[in-house]
């Protein structure tokens, strides 16, 4: 876990608390990357939305019970998880937060297509992502929050999943836009 938290750093989450849904992003990944992957072990993602009080970091994550909400990161202190930094600039974070307070308004949620999409998506690896316009998933929704700090990723964002997240960030491919 990254020493000082900062506003923009990725969670990344290693939890079966999705039942099927995780499962197959979990098998998706392997089908991906490899079995041997360190990067398939995640199966959720969040980014940190305000790390400025250190016992009550706040983070935004899409889930499929509750939708695009504010949980506080020590939910995940009795799961596998990692910190992963970004490195936003405060030039960038205003944009990644105005980003995520327009989604969190408009209650973005999972939904019946996003998790059937997104099951087939992983399962089969095609390049075919089907979603319902207003929906997210977590890693799209920390992936597409993120390209406002000019992080650009190998995929496009609403098809990202946390093993994309940690191979481009912690694989060392992550590539950032000038500013």
């Amino acid at each position: 876990m990254s020493a000082r938290i900062r506003n923009g750093d990725v969670v990344l989450v290693d939890r079966n608390a999705q039942g099927p849904i995780a499962v197959s992003i979990r098998l998706g990944s392997m089908l991906r990357y490899g079995v041997a992957s360190p990067h398939t072990r995640y199966s959720h993602a969040a980014i940190v939305y305000d790390a400025s009080a250190l016992d009550a970091v706040r983070i935004v994550e899409a889930t499929a019970a509750s939708g695009v909400q504010i949980a506080l990161l020590p939910k995940y202190d009795d799961s596998h998880s990692d910190v992963v930094a970004t490195h936003v600039d405060e030039h960038h974070w205003p944009d990644v937060k105005r980003y995520l307070d327009d989604v969190l308004e408009a209650r973005t949620s999972y939904d019946f297509v996003t998790y059937i999409g997104l099951t087939m998506y992983s399962l089969t690896g095609t390049k075919l992502c089907i979603q319902r316009a207003g929906s997210a998933i977590c890693s799209g929704l920390v992936c597409d929050a993120l390209t406002r700090a000019g992080i650009v990723w190998p995929r496009p964002p609403f098809a990202c999943t946390p093993a994309d997240i940690s191979a481009t960030l912690q694989g060392g491919r992550a590539s950032w836009t000038p500013a």
